[in-house]
């Protein structure tokens, strides 16, 4: 009975969240702020850069760099596959394929917080902060298709043989990153010859999309004001450096620089954090299942950092990671000792600081609010690298126990 009872106060707690958040979104509202979520004009701003119409497409020269769909009102060149011209021309015989995939994206996002957070069996606040963090609502307002890509990730993970090959191969066909994580489900897979099967249905889409990633790559901008990454740290040194002297030195340098320090901190929070890390790693390992997930979500997402400038949202392929951590946790245990707490705030921090993160009432509406937020996950990314070491070392130890046993 009184797991009932829990079951429906947090299914209500979610039902409120909701309600408020499309009351919100969608300007039913007035809740007396500027604006309680991100809001940008126009909404899916990110999806109108995609042509929608093969025919509209057939009007502009398909080896041409610069791209300009019709609602485009920027004036921005699309920087998707082209495969997504074909999907958006499918779409559209419903109704406006940006408004329609951007609408659907949330609704399939919601439902799945709402069935994780029902059945989770602790800490249900601090997965709601988490889970309904700024970074989401960032997502959500943009229509950002990166959404899509996380679930393909997610069930492709989730799914077994042939499935599991044919999801992160789509996946891969659709976005290009997600192919760095196919060798590592691959390496999970019980069944690797129908996972490889599977795949291998998918390699002519990703054929097809890897021959214009130069067309792709070239019209995707990146400055300082991007969230996190390599590249964005190197150029916020660059730009620091630019304040206090006159000296200009290569971004190449700033990004030697940054990966240097990257590297200097996972052996300094290593000395510091050693065995609290190996500690968090020993309860990770108690579960295959969250092992897995926490592994290949925190490998794809220091992919993400080390090779792209990426904004806020795609911190969205580290959120299972982070809820597997905070599952981890057991606060009467674990935050006894202040290392403890201090790995767990940097742990969670990427989601956790972006609701301190606020500009005139408006959630990481000011570009400049990224110098902070920069440097945050960069020690965040430290600090999981340095739990998938342990984790491989464990692992590599324990498979030279079995070997000369």
């Amino acid at each position: 009975m009184k797991k009932k009872t829990e079951h429906i106060f947090r299914f209500l707690s979610m039902a409120t969240v909701i309600t408020i958040f499309s009351l919100d979104f969608f300007q039913i509202y007035d809740f007396g702020i500027d604006r309680l979520i991100y809001k940008v004009n126009p909404i899916f701003a990110d999806l109108i850069t995609i042509i929608p119409s093969l025919e509209e497409l057939n009007l502009q020269n398909m080896s041409t760099k610069d791209k300009i769909s019709s609602v485009e009102t920027m004036n921005r060149p699309m920087n998707y596959p082209l495969i997504w011209v074909y999907i958006f021309d499918f779409i559209s015989k419903l109704g406006e394929p940006h408004n329609l995939f951007g609408y659907m994206q949330i609704f399939i996002y919601l439902s799945f917080a709402v069935f994780y957070l029902v059945r989770v069996k602790k800490n249900f606040l601090l997965n709601s902060l988490i889970i309904f963090s700024p970074p989401i609502f960032l997502i959500f307002d943009r229509g950002n298709n990166d959404l899509l890509i996380f679930f393909l990730i997610y069930f492709s993970i989730y799914s077994q043989r042939g499935v599991s090959g044919f999801l992160i191969g789509l996946a891969a066909a659709l976005k290009i990153y997600p192919l760095f994580l196919a060798p590592f489900i691959f390496f999970y897979s019980k069944g690797k010859f129908y996972f490889l099967f599977g795949f291998l249905l998918t390699l002519p889409l990703i054929i097809f999309s890897f021959s214009q990633l130069n067309i792709f790559i070239g019209n995707t901008s990146i400055s300082f004001s991007s969230s996190f990454g390599i590249l964005t740290m190197a150029l916020f040194f660059k730009k620091i450096f630019s304040f206090i002297t006159s000296y200009q030195i290569s971004i190449y340098l700033w990004v030697i620089f940054s990966f240097s320090l990257f590297i200097l901190g996972i052996k300094i929070f290593n000395f510091f954090f050693k065995n609290e890390v190996i500690n968090l790693v020993n309860t990770l390992l108690e579960n295959d299942k969250n092992t897995k997930i926490f592994v290949l979500f925190s490998l794809l997402s220091i992919f993400i950092f080390l090779v792209f400038s990426s904004w806020a949202y795609r911190i969205i392929f580290l959120l299972p990671s982070t809820c597997i951590i905070i599952d981890c946790i057991n606060f009467k245990k674990n935050f006894i000792k202040i290392k403890n707490i201090i790995m767990f705030i940097f742990l969670t921090f990427p989601f956790i600081s972006t609701w301190i993160l606020f500009s005139n009432n408006k959630i990481l509406l000011n570009h400049y609010t990224w110098a902070f937020y920069g440097p945050i996950v960069f020690i965040s990314m430290i600090f999981y690298s340095l739990v998938l070491l342990n984790i491989a070392k464990l692992k590599f130890m324990n498979t030279r126990i079995k070997f000369f046993d």
